[in-house]
């Protein structure tokens, strides 16, 4: 599968290499590389190309997608990859120049991004029309704008042959960084894994030399509280049973290795305009493949549903996503968010402290409801329930009586608050974000003072987010911060 723009992140931008020597060892399924590379390193007398040379080690793995007896390997037999990578230095650590070590550090990070892009290309299937000889106006046309967001647009769009409507993910490529572009790479293979009833598919792709396009099924309904902001009608039977949907979802997720990191109302769709239930979920952009315990870092979701562990800056798993849901069930509930606060700062400490209360629903809400949030809320992610423990619960397993003592429970109030929840929603979410933003870079540049030999410099075209990586705030400064 041929990438029109770039073969390898290392051919352009401040840090360049190519693999000049490579011994496969195909008992191990591992490689001895040679990596020749040049660095424009900024010193005090201004930029230096470096050039040098060192080996790596790399091991490939593959990761069992399951261990649960009752799971079939007809419903997912992809293989997952993982690959151990070494650099292996010639001298110790603190015989090597600051500079010199700083440059090894980024080009370890963008081969790095290069592997993970080959790793995500391995679990590309064949696309029915994507990635072949036919570019993407010849197969689609695009129609009306849906939705616009930071990392690409969302357009209605027509099969010419068939007259099939589906959604399209447009992403431009001209401005992508390295780790933004492998990320596309990322979202199609966790897609393209995935396919189960309750969550949005991956329909085709193409993989072209100014944007990529991600074809998906079209889901006209909207998204659910939009839906639930104009029903007539509503009661905690109606909730339980939407929130079975997201549990198996997410469960389903969770068993197949994957953590979404963005859920959010926006990403639960519906199939139609007339149905209320069908809903699924979408938009895995942030989604990532979980190898082990607490092994992600990415900082990312959305303020109001963001899992404190993150805030904090702490190793993450699939706990995270748990979290997002209970906001998520709350609302269903209550018709309002959980955690407030006027200022980034008061959003923070309220979900790190994890205190809220169910208000006014208080009588409203039954106890096995509030079991479940409550066994979600958690701020310990060890002892917050997972998707598992969540779906056997006593409310989402209510038998027949129960659930019309549920369907008589009404929560007609929660449609009249959830209108225009998205919008609020948005708003409060720039405002935020502009001021998340600057509180990060406040910590980040106390904790990291610029050196003669390390002055303020603009990012590098192909390692920024690295950059920003290497200077996340420590967990110790973030809870401090926070909970002054």
């Amino acid at each position: 599968m041929h990438d029109p723009t770039r073969e390898s992140y290392g051919l352009k931008g401040s840090h360049r290499y190519i693999i000049t020597r490579q011994l496969f060892d195909p008992n191990e399924f591992s490689w001895e590389c040679q990596v020749n590379y040049e660095a424009d390193v900024r010193l005090s007398e201004g930029v230096v190309c470096k050039k040098g040379a060192f080996p790596i080690y790399l091991q490939c793995q593959r990761i069992m997608a399951n261990d649960d007896e009752n799971f079939s390997d007809d419903e997912f037999n992809e293989a997952i990859y993982a690959v151990d990578i070494k650099l292996q230095l010639q001298t110790s650590k603190a015989g090597i120049n600051r500079d010199e070590l700083s440059s090894l550090h980024k080009l370890f990070r963008i081969i790095g991004l290069d592997v993970w892009r080959g790793i995500s290309r391995m679990g590309f299937p064949r696309f029915p029309e994507g990635c072949q000889d036919r570019t993407f106006r010849e197969v689609y046309q695009l129609n009306d704008q849906i939705r616009s967001g930071q990392f690409g647009t969302v357009c209605l769009g027509t099969h010419r042959a068939s007259g099939t409507k589906v959604a399209i993910k447009i992403i431009n490529r001209r401005n992508l960084k390295a780790n933004e572009d492998a990320a596309v790479f990322n979202e199609v293979d966790i897609l393209a894994s995935l396919r189960h009833q309750y969550i949005c598919p991956l329909r085709d792709f193409f993989m072209q030399e100014d944007c990529f396009f991600i074809v998906m099924e079209l889901m006209a309904g909207g998204d659910l509280f939009d839906r639930l902001g104009r029903v007539e009608t509503y009661n905690e039977d109606e909730a339980r049973k939407l929130c079975e949907k997201l549990l198996i979802a997410i469960s389903y997720c969770h068993v197949n290795n994957v953590v979404h990191g963005d859920l959010k109302p926006k990403n639960l769709l519906l199939l139609s305009p007339d149905d209320d239930s069908s809903i699924k979920l979408a938009d895995f952009g942030f989604a990532s493949r979980l190898y082990a315990s607490n092994s992600l870092t990415k900082q990312c979701g959305t303020p109001y549903f963001v899992a404190p562990e993150i805030l904090t800056n702490r190793g993450y798993d699939e706990k995270a996503d748990m979290w997002s849901v209970g906001v998520i069930i709350y609302i269903l509930l209550c018709g309002q968010l959980p955690f407030t606060g006027q200022k980034h700062l008061d959003l923070f400490r309220a979900i790190i402290s994890g205190r809220y209360s169910f208000a006014d629903a208080e009588d409203e809400i039954s106890d096995e409801a509030k079991a479940l949030v409550k066994g979600l809320l958690v701020t310990d992610p060890s002892q917050r329930w997972s998707a598992r423990e969540a779906l056997n619960c006593a409310w989402i397993c209510s038998n027949r009586n129960r659930q019309k003592t549920l369907r008589r429970q009404s929560l007609l109030n929660v449609p009249s608050k959830l209108k225009g929840f998205n919008g609020r929603l948005a708003f409060k979410s720039a405002i935020l974000k502009v001021g998340t933003m600057i509180y990060w870079k406040s910590i980040v540049g106390k904790s990291k003072k610029p050196t003669a030999q390390d002055p303020e410099k603009k990012s590098d075209t192909n390692d920024e987010d690295v950059i920003k990586g290497d200077l996340k705030p420590s967990v110790e400064e973030v809870v401090q911060k926070i909970t002054v």
